[in-house]
């Protein structure tokens, strides 16, 4: 098993993400003159509160996606109710300071809207790793 130490950030567990098109998409546009492939850099927050992975709404703009469907989803602010929000199928690639530590080449994600960070991580990226959150010594360890 592999693992990364990452320092714990003012706004939490935050480590650098690759956010691309699908997988099977990517396939597609292959033979297209204009894809190029490159996964937009961003941060990512953890979030062990969350049951899926959010991206903000922005970066799934500028990759040009269009919904694959919608999901009901539960928050503190729907007190209780379930609101329907678009779902997209991402790739994403996990980061520490410097290499790629983890990918996901197709996964659905949720789109929101974020201030601090672009992307958060839930759980469903989340039960692919063993994930120590060290308040003491400012650090949190990825084990996958």
């Amino acid at each position: 098993m592999a693992h990364v130490i990452l320092s714990l950030q003012p706004d939490g567990a935050i480590l650098p993400i690759g956010i691309g098109i699908s997988e099977e998409r990517g396939k597609i546009l292959e033979s297209e003159e204009y894809f190029s492939g490159i996964p937009i850099h961003v941060r990512g927050l953890i979030d062990t509160g969350a049951s899926g992975t959010c991206v903000d709404s922005r970066i799934l703009k500028q990759l040009g996606l269009t919904p694959t469907g919608s999901v009901p989803i539960h928050t503190p602010s729907t007190r209780g109710i379930a609101v329907d929000v678009d779902q997209y199928d991402v790739s994403i690639a996990l980061f520490d300071q410097h290499d790629q530590i983890l990918s996901f080449g197709t996964i659905p994600v949720i789109e929101s809207t974020f201030d601090d960070c672009e992307v958060l991580i839930g759980r469903d990226i989340l039960r692919q790793v063993l994930l120590i959150y060290d308040g003491i010594a400012g650090q949190f360890t990825l084990t996958f």
